[in-house]
């Protein structure tokens, strides 16, 4: 009789709810940020006179002290920063690979070395 193989990451992921609400909810977020623009026509830009309006059928959140529309303004900054952060993801994945990479195959002093470089970087504490 053999043993059942461990259950894999799909699966694991599928028993986690709060996982699964936080993937839902990213996923909202980001149609939120790239296809909310198709839905609500406004330019987040645009200035007009109505200064302060509260939320209505025009304006879902509303306008800002300039008369611009709050919802545009917040789809906008949502995928800029969707944007700043995915790029500096892959940025980070790049250089960590190349710098592993360097290290895993010089091996010896050398991976030593860097290993140490690394472990002082994290000591720096973030702000």
């Amino acid at each position: 009789m053999t043993a059942a193989p461990p259950p894999g990451a799909w699966s694991r992921l599928r028993k986690n709810p709060v996982a699964l609400a936080t993937m839902a909810l990213l996923a909202l977020v980001i149609a939120f940020a790239f296809f909310g623009p198709l839905v609500f026509h406004a330019d987040p830009h645009a200035t007009s006179r109505e200064q302060f309006v509260p939320p209505d059928a025009a304006h879902p959140f509303g306008t800002d002290n300039n008369g611009r529309d709050v919802l545009a303004r917040v789809m906008e900054g949502a995928r800029i920063s969707l944007i700043v952060g995915l790029a500096g993801a892959l940025i980070s994945l790049v250089i960590g690979t190349s710098y592993g990479l360097v290290s895993g195959y010089a091996g010896g002093r050398t991976d030593a070395l860097m290993m140490r470089f690394v472990e002082i970087l994290y000591s720096i504490p973030r702000l």
